[in-house]
């Protein structure tokens, strides 16, 4: 195989990849014997019992270990980009918070800036069952390409430092904030995880799948069994089962969470549209394929504060058929959709300034859908809130309070002959540079992602929708869902269609009245 080599283990053969093999020639001792662990080789992956066995085994294993190794990995292609990121990180680690500002807006360290967000996108940031590796292990040290490595502490020390300072780097990546994540959470940030020693402070298992769900996994059931063993649910999760089908794991897993929660949260992260293991609408896909790997959709779970739609002490009211497919969910149908705008999909295959040019066209049209229905009754501030998703103040986006007056100025500075009769009225210009107009569209742009605007039919709530929706789908609020819910209507049951934003229902504005309340069965 092009991409495997042959080792020679106790007088046998094995095949390991050639990255494997360019860590273990850079970690083996010039003299003497180390002693390692390497999942790949000490563990049969062909064997399913012994992989099951040997899961629940890798806190222990991880938390012995003298140390933890983390390869990033060498290559022709990526040696320029490890020695400007080397050069980087040796002088943020070494400077003053002055000299680190310095560093920071110096328009000269571009590429070093560029080769760092490189290093912070390296695959093995994104695998699943290095986050328990590093989260239990004493100590970790990274290596990259022929000599460079660092210590994770002090690597964390300086993405803290970054993290402080996004204004910075917002400065110089206005239209694109996604690197700006990368360097600001990526890297040893992306894996953070409270180092808890007892379990009743241990995180929830659906707080580390919502974290961490963006990671990858070569077999679909590690997006949930990497993070059962550090988890509060390490003990009353059962046993790991390899032998257990893709649809029963994840079935299991959300069943466990509702039950152990009494909250109906999890469903919420159901955003795969292709279904493509054939699981009830229910329950998550948490492989997550992602369709557009650049911009993930975001989720309403993000917002801080949290939002609290079934009201602060809500509990689910739930239970399941004998075979797992069905939920049955108490809550009320709130509205019915009534108008439903094109889906807006953020291409990433598109440079920067057409990015953001799509994205001012679909506010145009969001809004002017949102007037026609709303008529007189239209404000800029209902606008504003809902179609990002709500007023939270993400790190990325400072201006959140004034999105319709940036979006406003800038579409008419970029699209000054595009008609857009029914445009909101701006009392006055906005005082922001340029650059805080486009870095405030950028980040709008990736809540907007994969979303509708839609406005419902009785009470005109204007909502962003799930990438599925469609005209006549149900609003619902179900007991102990923190978000609401598009449920359609399918013979005699329903069937999920995701969480959506609802103005003015985020926050337990609706009670549940009994004469209202309903047992949904949803497939």
């Amino acid at each position: 195989m092009g991409n495997c080599v042959s080792l020679s283990i106790n007088g046998k053969q094995a095949s390991i990849s050639r990255n494997l093999e360019s860590a273990l020639r850079r970690l083996r001792m010039v003299d003497g014997i180390l002693t390692m662990w390497v999942d790949s080789i000490c563990i049969n992956q062909s064997d399913l019992v012994e992989r099951s066995a040997q899961a629940s085994k890798m806190r222990f294993i991880y938390q012995e270990a003298s140390s933890v190794s983390v390869w990033l990995g060498d290559g022709v292609e990526q040696e320029e980009e490890g020695i400007l990121a080397s050069r980087l990180l040796r002088d943020l680690d070494t400077s003053s918070e002055d000299t680190f500002n310095e560093i920071v807006s110096d328009s000269a360290r571009f590429l070093q800036f560029q080769a760092l967000t490189g290093l912070f996108r390296r695959p093995y940031w994104f695998r699943i069952w290095v986050v328990q590796e590093v989260t239990v292990g004493k100590s970790a040290i990274i290596y990259w390409g022929g000599d460079h490595s660092m210590s994770w502490t002090r690597l964390k020390s300086i993405c803290e430092r970054l993290e402080a300072r996004t204004n910075y780097l917002n400065a110089h990546y206005p239209d694109d904030p996604a690197t700006v994540f990368s360097l600001a959470a990526g890297g040893p940030k992306s894996l953070e995880l409270t180092r808890a020693p007892h379990r009743e402070t241990q995180p929830s298992l659906l707080g580390l799948l919502y974290t961490h769900m963006g990671k990858l996994s070569t077999n679909p059931r590690d997006k949930v069994y990497a993070l059962v063993g550090i988890s509060s649910s390490r003990d009353a999760f059962g046993p790991i089962d390899y032998n257990r089908s893709i649809v029963n794991t994840y079935s299991h897993t959300t069943r466990h969470i509702i039950t152990v929660t009494k909250r109906l949260d999890v469903i919420c992260i159901c955003q795969n549209e292709d279904r493509l293991h054939n699981l009830p609408s229910w329950v998550p896909d948490f492989e997550r394929r992602i369709e557009h790997p650049k911009h993930r959709v975001m989720r309403l779970q993000i917002r801080d504060p949290p939002f609290r739609a079934a009201g602060m002490d809500s509990v689910a009211i739930a239970s399941f058929s004998k075979d797992a497919r069905v939920l049955t969910a108490r809550g009320i149908v709130v509205d019915t959709l009534e108008v439903v705008s094109d889906k807006f999909w953020k291409d990433s295959d598109q440079g920067a300034e057409r990015k953001i040019i799509e994205t001012l066209r679909a506010f145009k049209n969001w809004w002017t859908l949102y007037k026609d229905c709303k008529g007189k009754e239209a404000t800029i501030g209902e606008f504003n809130e809902t179609f990002c998703g709500g007023s939270w103040a993400a790190t990325y986006d400072s201006h959140h309070q004034r999105r319709v007056e940036l979006f406003c100025c800038l579409f008419a500075k970029l699209l000054p002959t595009t008609e857009f009769p029914s445009a909101p009225s701006i009392p006055e210009a906005p005082v922001e540079s340029l650059e805080a107009q486009r870095s405030t569209v950028s980040a709008a742009s990736l809540r907007m992602h994969n979303k509708h605007f839609a406005v419902s039919g009785r009470g005109k709530m204007v909502c962003l929708a799930p990438a599925d929706t469609s005209r006549g789908d149900f609003i619902c609020l179900l007991m102990g869902c923190n978000y609401p819910v598009l449920l359609r209507r399918v013979a005699s049951h329903y069937v999920l269609i995701g969480e959506i934003y609802v103005d003015r229902i985020m926050n337990g504005e609706i009670a549940f009245e009994e004469k209202d309340v309903v047992d949904f069965q949803i497939h």
